[in-house]
């Protein structure tokens, strides 16, 4: 406090300063308290009857409600704009500022576009939300008079929101309006002029009880109301090139993985080639039965979608059926009967396939440019090697009311090929070995379908690969897909089941056994398959926690086993923008490779690592071939490496397993030497000294990175980390003539706009009526006049003060 003047202190006078400073400070303390209690009397009746108010905080939270965008299931995410050739979807505010719009909540769509009112953000069910959109869309009048659209998560409509007939254009029969899916309602590929966020359920509950209070307001103007703030503001605008020629968007891209079984080539000298394989002069002449799944989904919103049966239940079973395929049990088991495959196997779980089939598109032109492309140089894979295709999409409600899991082959026109069809049925008849589930099915899809579904990645093989080449998609629908959940944030992990996955997994890798062998048909296998049913049912369930749960994630114990995240855990299956490619494509860095890509190439590593020689495989789990290491240090002969080092393993080996982060709460990881398997890693809480800290391991195994993005794009001079934000992307016309030669539709070449700080955000809030604004005017001026009354007051009582002195 400031010390008085030494006069006033002696003469016990106050001094006319003194008196100023004094009706100075009471003035400002009496304005600001009578400007608070006036904003407060017109605001806390129109809060207060919202909620409970105790305190500032609650005051806060009552009037002003803002929502994160954590994506994910239950998560808030937005709508936003992709371009392609022909121009964009998505959605977007009309011009970069922010847009406001009193909030109101609709039941039910009302009949003419006129009937609903000016400047308002409506609140929505999902039900209504395609109805809502497609008057919108009919509408131009109506569409610019929204303000913003929000979305309750729950509960899930009828409706799917990809098309009818999804990627139509790439359908190898006449017939393209076939609807596979006949809930579609075709709002993924809307271009909407307002914003269009979905809710988590906290920001749903709020949003729900503001607009009950706008409601019983009447909606009324001249009352304080609810608004919902938002801003979604794209840089994009036009089609894709557009955007590419004013750097305003990147591409949609990322990176799909192979692994082969056997490898190849096995290293020189190597004793880590499994029994019975090929040399790799035999081995670059083996034909090629490749094994597919796909990575990615979509929806209109990009980051809730989850696609845990469309495609995620494929892509385990996969994965699980190559870990089956590549155990030591299955490599004793050849081994001891002197048999090797005819085939070799090639696992593929390709990314970007909703975006015009993106993943599998590339794959088959750096095909065509083998051995000389680097993704897939020393492979030995071409085209021409080209003899068979499964994939497997959609089998995670494969299971029947009955317990029955029926599944599905469809093929070209006119059918499955009938060798395939029988391997299939024969793999299925022999489900209950190893403690399979008693009964499984695979039936030819219907007749009345006319072929493979234009979404199906087995359609860009046969497109290049021609009649002759046998393909077939193992799926659990018949002639269309099942339920309304395709490309929508409800194909959650619920709505799955673990066993029907697991049963799949069995018969396709039973299938892919018999058929590299040389069989097919209905006839056994020379070397059965031992396959334990019970280590696939862990494998499929501790997969389904990695890919599908979203308080999980990549923190799950396999992941932890395999690699770092680098995006703390979370899972997502859009893939996503690609801002730069690496130098050398197989350098596993974390700026491009998403961390879903780096756990499925990990996983494949290991999965198809051959067991080391001096190794029994006996003594470790039945349920994976090295997955996640195979030995450790002198313990099984394995060499340690760092992944990030391009020379860390011999030629022919990969750097698998390098963790660059520790372990948490500084744990090491030990392996069981004696194990194989990608579920023998094990915490421990003494020292590992074979272990070093973060290194993976060299493994005998073919296991790659090949890069997926549209053929109408080239990426100049990019190198990982140091062009991650330059902008190095080109438009290219390097492949049209190989589009042409197989009859590719125009490349679409999907982009995702860009977006400045700030964007998404929602706030909710509580905006007082106009005439809060008078109210406040008039408050003002009666504080103002207050104040003159106070201090005019103040100096009569000072000079009569001084006169009695």
């Amino acid at each position: 406090m400031r010390r008085q003047p030494q006069s006033s202190r002696s003469t016990g006078r106050a001094t006319p300063v003194a008196a100023a400073a004094a009706g100075a400070t009471m003035r400002g303390l009496l304005r600001r308290a009578l400007c608070c209690l006036a904003a407060l009397a017109v605001l806390v009746p129109a809060v207060q009857a919202q909620s409970q108010i105790t305190n500032v905080k609650d005051l806060k939270a009552a009037v002003y409600t803002e929502m994160t965008f954590t994506g994910g299931s239950g998560g808030g995410d937005a709508c936003v704009r992709l371009l392609n050739a022909s121009g964009t979807i998505g959605c977007a505010t009309p011009s970069r500022q922010r847009v406001e719009g009193r909030l109101q909540r609709l039941d039910t769509l009302l009949p003419s576009p006129d009937d609903y009112p000016d400047g308002t953000t409506f609140l929505l069910p999902p039900a209504l939300l395609a109805g809502f959109l497609q008057q919108c869309a009919a509408s131009p009048s109506l569409a610019s008079r929204v303000v913003g659209v929000l979305v309750e998560p729950q509960p899930p409509p009828s409706y799917s929101q990809a098309a009818q007939a999804p990627l139509a254009e790439l359908a190898l029969y006449a017939d393209r309006s076939y609807p596979w899916n006949p809930t579609g309602s075709g709002l993924i590929g809307m271009a909407l002029p307002f914003p269009v966020f979905l809710l988590d359920n906290v920001t749903t509950a709020n949003a729900q009880q503001r607009a009950a209070y706008n409601a019983d307001q009447g909606m009324n103007s001249d009352l304080a109301l609810n608004y919902a703030r938002m801003t979604l503001t794209m840089d994009a605008t036009g089609n894709s090139s557009a955007c590419l020629d004013a750097q305003s968007c990147l591409p949609l891209g990322g990176h799909s993985v192979l692994a082969t079984l056997p490898p190849l080539p096995p290293p020189a000298n190597s004793s880590g080639a499994p029994a019975g394989a090929p040399t790799a002069a035999a081995a670059a002449d083996l034909p090629a039965l490749w094994v597919l799944a796909q990575v990615d989904t979509a929806g209109l919103f990009h980051e809730a979608a989850v696609g845990a049966d469309a495609p995620v239940s494929g892509l385990i079973a996969m994965l699980a059926a190559a870990e089956a395929l590549g155990s030591g049990n299955a490599s004793d088991a050849m081994a001891a009967a002197g048999a090797r495959y005819q085939r070799r196997l090639v696992f593929a779980a390709l990314a970007g396939e909703p975006w015009g089939l993106m993943g599998s598109k590339r794959l088959l032109w750096e095909l065509s440019t083998a051995p000389s492309n680097s993704s897939l140089a020393g492979l030995g894979l071409t085209n021409a090697s080209l003899d068979g295709v499964l994939e497997v999409n959609q089998v995670g409600r494969a299971r029947q009311p009955s317990g029955t899991v029926q599944l599905f082959a469809h093929g070209p026109a006119g059918g499955p090929p009938a060798d395939f069809l029988a391997a299939l049925q024969a793999a299925a008849a022999n489900s209950s070995q190893g403690g399979g589930p008693a009964s499984v099915s695979v039936a030819a899809a219907s007749a009345a379908t006319p072929g493979l579904p234009p979404t199906a990645s087995a359609g860009s093989f046969l497109r290049v690969g021609g009649p002759s080449v046998p393909t077939v998609l193992l799926s659990g629908f018949n002639e269309a897909f099942q339920g309304s959940t395709f490309h929508t944030q409800y194909d959650a992990l619920k709505t799955i089941y673990a066993d029907s996955i697991a049963a799949t997994a069995v018969v396709l890798a039973r299938t892919a056994h018999a058929l590299a062998l040389g069989g097919g048909g209905a006839a056994a296998p020379a070397v059965p398959l031992p396959i334990d049913y019970a280590a696939v049912r862990v494998t499929v369930d501790a997969l389904m926690q990695c890919l599908l749960n979203s308080t999980v994630g990549l923190n799950c114990p396999l992941a932890k086993r395999l690699m770092t995240p680098t995006a703390g855990g979370k899972v997502s299956h859009y893939i996503g923008i690609l801002r730069t490619l690496t130098a050398d494509p197989q350098m596993p860095e974390g700026n491009v490779k998403s961390d879903v890509e780096r756990f499925l190439w990990n996983f494949l590593a290991f999965a198809t690592a051959p067991t080391p020689a001096n190794t029994s495989s006996s003594s470790g789990s039945s349920s994976g071939g090295g997955a996640a290491g195979g030995g450790g240090g002198d313990a099984g002969g394995m060499l340690r490496c760092q992944a990030l080092n391009a020379t860390a393993c011999p030629a022919g080996m990969v750097c698998a397993g390098s963790r660059s982060l520790p372990a948490p709460e500084g744990l090491g990881y030990c392996l069981n030497a004696s194990a194989l398997s990608v579920h023998s890693i094990t915490l421990s809480t003494s020292p590992c000294p074979f272990l070093p800290e973060g290194l993976g391991y060299c493994l005998n195994a073919s296991a790659l990175f090949v890069p997926s993005y549209s053929l109408a794009l080239r990426c100049d001079a990019c190198d990982g980390a140091k062009t991650l934000y330059d902008y190095r992307w080109k438009a290219a016309n390097e492949t049209a003539a190989w589009e042409q030669q197989y009859g590719w539709p125009p490349d679409p070449m999907w982009m995702e706009s860009n977006w400045p700080l700030g964007t998404p955000a929602l706030t909710l809030y509580l905006k007082e009526a106009p005439a809060t604004g008078w109210a406040l005017l008039a408050s003002g001026l009666a504080v103002t006049a207050a104040s003159i009354a106070v201090t005019l007051g103040i100096q009569w009582a000072h000079r009569r003060k001084l006169k009695q002195h």
